[in-house]
């Protein structure tokens, strides 16, 4: 039940947070590459990504202390 969570947290991200971070960490693209599908700036992708990546820590954190 507690993997089936953790694992429901990324789909509660908006669509396009989750394609970012699959291109980054599943297909393993470049913050280039993934600037230039999206027509962002690499640093901007750069800071997408941490951002999320944080949200996701946040709500992993809150369903630790929910145990």
């Amino acid at each position: 039940m507690e993997s089936e969570m953790l694992a429901a947290v990324p789909l509660r991200l908006p669509e396009r947070k989750r394609e970012i971070l699959f291109l980054r960490f599943y297909l393993r693209s470049s913050d280039a590459g993934i600037g230039n599908m999206f027509r962002l700036y690499r640093t901007t992708v750069i800071r997408r990504i941490n951002n999320t990546l944080r949200l996701l820590k946040k709500a992993m954190e809150v369903l630790e202390n929910e145990r």
